[in-house]
Parts: structure tokens; sequence; C-alpha cells
């Protein structure tokens, strides 16, 4: 697979962070990349501490013949011994982020969509952009939780308000911080009702319940890029036999 023409299918898949060592590497050394490129380096998301955390779920499209892992995502679950990324980015200019998402973990469980990244091979698929924010989405109602949070950079802002987040203008300015340096501009984001998703454009929230009725299934997506075979595999999985329980060094 050399160049973005050639990509003709691809996979989705979700597991629970500390059941599979090997593909959370894989996600690592992806998201690092990506963000070398853009000479982005002290970035909360881009923390690997999150693979010891139970509450961290992992979404990633790989190439079905090679399982080259080509983007990627997770979901952390708020909880009171992990702070969540966007706590952890934002707390030093609004510590009002605390009480924020503790309210929001008491009054039916809160989580986090964060690490979002795809290489360059699948660059103007809208795979990173969409179709990882609709299949986070459709997963977070196999989790405990009512509410979603993240932290998005303009060039994704508006595809974000697509999927039902709104912007949070009850943190930073408006809702906006310079993040994660002072030249460039994070804007916090909310999914106030994950079970209803009134806020989602009809096309995208018909895509996620449509996902969430079956989560393994195969369509034919189309694409900016063209057509293109997309597996879906989104049922969370317990540990198993294979797997590694990772230990940081």
């Amino acid at each position: 697979m050399n160049s973005i023409e050639e990509i003709k299918s691809i996979r989705f898949k979700v597991f629970r962070a500390i059941d599979n060592e090997r593909i959370c590497q894989k996600y690592i050394e992806g998201h690092i990349h990506v963000l070398k490129i853009y000479g982005i380096t002290q970035i909360t998301s881009a923390n690997i501490e999150w693979i010891l955390n139970p509450n961290v779920y992992v979404l990633i499209a790989e190439d079905p013949e090679t399982n080259e892992v080509l983007a990627g995502s997770r979901l952390h679950l708020a909880d009171e011994e992990y702070s969540l990324p966007i706590e952890d980015a934002i707390g030093n200019k609004d510590p009002g982020v605390y009480p924020y998402i503790e309210k929001l973990r008491k009054e039916g469980g809160t989580g986090e969509f964060c690490g979002l990244w795809n290489s360059r091979k699948i660059a103007g698929y809208g795979i990173g952009s969409m179709f990882l924010g609709l299949t986070s989405i459709a997963v977070s109602s196999q989790l405990n939780v009512t509410t979603l949070v993240g932290l998005c950079a303009p060039i994704t802002k508006q595809r974000s308000f697509r999927l039902d987040f709104i912007q949070e203008i009850k943190l930073g300015n408006n809702g906006e911080f310079n993040y994660p340096n002072e030249n460039l501009v994070a804007t916090a984001l909310l999914i106030p009702d994950l079970d209803k998703l009134s806020h989602a454009e009809e096309d995208e929230r018909k895509s996620i319940f449509d996902l969430r009725k079956n989560w393994k299934q195969k369509i034919i997506a189309n694409t900016r890029r063209g057509e293109v075979n997309v597996e879906y595999d989104l049922v969370i999985r317990d540990i198993t036999a294979t797997d590694t329980i990772i230990t940081l060094k």
C-alpha cells in the first residue's frame, strides 16, 4: 500500500487498552509519528501512560490484509483514580474543568474522545475525522457513560459539530484555549446526550444508530476519494489468553 489511491478496504476494531499491548504499541507509534510531522510535541493525549488505565478503550482503522494500523482514537472513561486528558491539558488554564468533569461523572458517567490521528496514506478519505468519530460515539453506548467531552483543533471543529458535539462555553474563553501552545487554539466540546444525539446531522446520526444495532457489519462506503469496503468489528471483548498485560519500564 504505497499511496492513498490504493486504499480499497479498511477494518475498524475496538478493544480495552490493557488487553492488547501489541496493537497499543502500533497505535502509539502512528500517533507520535503524525504529531511529529506537524511539529506538535506537548499534547496530553500523546502521553502513553493510558495503556495502564483499565478504563481506556482504543479504536483503530487497519488494513484487513496487512493489519497495518492506519488511524486510531481513544475513549477515556472518567473515574476517581485517573484524570482525563482534557483535565491535564487545560487544568492549569481553567481549574473549573475539574469540578465540571466530576459533575458529569456523577450525573451519569462521562468520558473523553481523544487521541485521534490518521496516517498520510489515508489522508483525504475522511476515515480519521468522520469514520472514527462516529465509530467512537457509537461504541460509547457499550460503556457506562451518558456524555462525552473532547478538545478539537480548528480543522476538525465543524466535523465534530456534525457528530453531535457542541462547543462547551462553560470552559475557558467561550470554550476556547490556547493549546497545545500559544499559537494554536483548541475548542472544548461536549456531547450532552449520547443516547439521543439530538444535535447530530441526520446522516451521521443514522450511521451511529445503525452501528449500535449491529456491531459487526460490512458496508461499501462512499468516501471523498471513492468507494471503500468497510468492515466493522466493534464488540468490546474481555482479555484473552493471547493478550499481554502491559508493564511500563
